[in-house]
């Protein structure tokens, strides 16, 4: 099969489609996928997502062995490049650190299935997991890339380039800005998980690390935090824009 040979093909479950996989309806509405010819395969629709329509798809009894089908949201590729992120998930897999990509249609991928389960703040607090966590970030941020750059700011002023004055949706509108957010400061904690991260990063013990170095990057985090919100931000303002999934 070819890198884009089910979407050209055209063909999703039974169902012919003449420029491969489209954005299905919303959750809860619409047909589902079919098995059409193969009546062992399973179609499960996950709904968690906001910016793809998800469907995990397998054999019979074999539901860990399940591949993910993803087909991309309403006009995402005005602020997604889905080429660099079909890469950067092929580099991330050759290190170890993320599922095998399979193929890519017209407008969707399929990869491979990786069983897990969600984390909750409460997790991400046990010390088994801030410390799993830590190491496997600190893997995932070794991975060289050739030409590899930050795209942070980048993207922040393509996102602002997109956003317009006003939703066109007047519920959307009315709704906007309602909630308000709490950030709570734990620099204590911040300062614990990333010596156990920069312990991990440089191949050393955490009494290794140096105090000046977690109090540097406690300032860079504390600066960046504040990016990362603006970010996510805007990119959830982007998502209510053109998003046809309700969120």
């Amino acid at each position: 099969m070819g890198k884009r040979g089910w979407g050209d093909a055209g063909q999703w479950g039974g169902r012919p489609h003449a420029a491969g996989l489209r954005e299905g309806p919303k959750r809860g509405t619409g047909p589902r996928p079919s098995a059409g010819k193969h009546p062992n395969l399973t179609f499960k629709t996950y709904t968690a997502g906001v910016t793809n329509i998800l469907v995990g798809v397998w054999c019979g009894e074999e539901r860990e062995q399940q591949v993910l089908v993803r087909v991309y949201g309403n006009n995402t590729h005005l602020f997604i490049d889905r080429q660099q992120e079909i890469d950067t998930m092929k580099a991330v897999h050759a290190a170890g650190c993320g599922p095998q990509v399979f193929v890519a249609f017209t407008n969707g991928l399929c990869y491979a299935f990786t069983p897990g389960v969600p984390l909750t703040i409460q997790d991400v607090t046990r010390e088994p997991v801030w410390r799993a966590n830590a190491r496997q970030m600190a893997s995932f941020h070794k991975i060289q890339r050739r030409a590899a750059k930050a795209l942070l700011f980048t993207k922040l002023r393509q996102f602002l380039a997109l956003l317009p004055p006003a939703f066109t949706d007047p519920k959307k509108q009315r709704r906007d800005g309602r909630d308000g957010l709490q950030f709570v400061s734990q620099r204590e904690a911040q300062g614990v998980w990333l010596r156990s991260y920069l312990a991990q990063y440089r191949g050393v013990s955490e009494d290794e690390v140096e105090e000046g170095v977690v109090e540097l990057w406690l300032a860079w985090v504390t600066k960046f935090t504040l990016a990362s919100h603006l970010f996510w931000g805007m990119w959830g303002f982007l998502q209510a824009c053109h998003s046809s999934i309700d969120f």
